[in-house]
């Protein structure tokens, strides 16, 4: 078939198991459909078992998808729901249900750029580990070199949001989540850092969750994060207001508080709390 023979079998085997893992099935149950073994369905997974066409359509028909869904050339198959099932304080409905949804629109916006013939050219500062130390400091000491990095002085950041979207090419999004989510954040090596936020928050609300997921990833950028309203509540309403400048010199606030919860889950992690 021809529009298999567009795609290398690698690619083919990246999109089945994408499509295998958004369907939430097992390899045992799908190698059982079509009648092969787990160890043949992983060589097909890693493109090293070519998938014959009768094959394919058992898995389309499986996974809730058509052929030309899978095979077209410029469809974009990203799976960013497992980072956050792996998070331990992540497993509510609501996460799950708010990265499903950040996940629809990062591969809707990457395929319309494909189409389009855009090459999208972030601008990443480098990550800045979480060590250990006064987090103040750290924080301090980050926020200053992003200002440099950025060329933007010390004069407060009128917008955020054009800031991390326009200036640093940060996928970022704002829809309607349910209440108790603030945001979510995910980095992926394909389509780059995205930050989703509550729509339905108030918009100061959403410039502290935003500020939070961009100390998030300066300090953490390949763990993805969920931002949950009862987390933000526990910071006190007079350090949701002096947020409000959204500004990054406002170390006291924004990216310390960010970079001492980071620090807080490196040391619980290391079990050392």
């Amino acid at each position: 078939m021809t529009v298999m023979n567009e795609l290398p079998a690698r690619e083919i085997g990246r999109r089945l198991r994408l499509a295998r893992e958004n369907s939430n099935k097992l390899r045992d149950e799908v190698a059982e459909v079509l009648e092969v073994s787990c160890a043949t369905l992983a060589l097909i997974e890693r493109g090293e078992r070519q998938i014959r066409f009768d094959e394919l359509k058992k898995l389309v028909g499986l996974y809730g998808l058509s052929v030309n869904a899978l095979m077209r050339p410029e469809a974009v198959h990203i799976n960013l729901i497992p980072k956050f099932r792996r998070l331990k304080d992540s497993q509510s409905i609501f996460v799950i249900d708010a990265a499903k949804l950040l996940n629809i629109y990062v591969r809707a916006e990457v395929e319309l750029e494909n189409i389009l013939g855009i090459k999208r050219q972030p601008r990443y500062p480098d990550e800045r580990r979480i060590t250990d130390g006064n987090v103040k400091k750290l924080a301090k000491d980050h926020a200053s070199e992003l200002r440099m990095w950025l060329d933007i002085g010390l004069e407060p950041v009128s917008d955020i949001f054009s800031l991390l979207s326009s200036k640093m090419g940060i996928r970022l999004y704002q829809r309607n989540l349910h209440s108790s989510i603030s945001g979510l954040f995910v980095y992926d090596e394909a389509v780059g850092a995205c930050i989703l936020l509550n729509a339905k928050h108030q918009y100061t609300s959403r410039v502290y969750t935003a500020a939070h997921e961009l100390g998030h990833f300066i300090g953490t950028r390949h763990a993805p994060e969920t931002f949950e309203k009862a987390k933000c509540s526990l910071l006190g309403k007079k350090d949701m207001l002096t947020i409000l400048p959204s500004r990054f010199s406002h170390r006291k606030k924004v990216f310390p508080l960010s970079f001492e919860k980071l620090q807080q889950d490196r040391a619980r992690s290391q079990g050392r709390m």
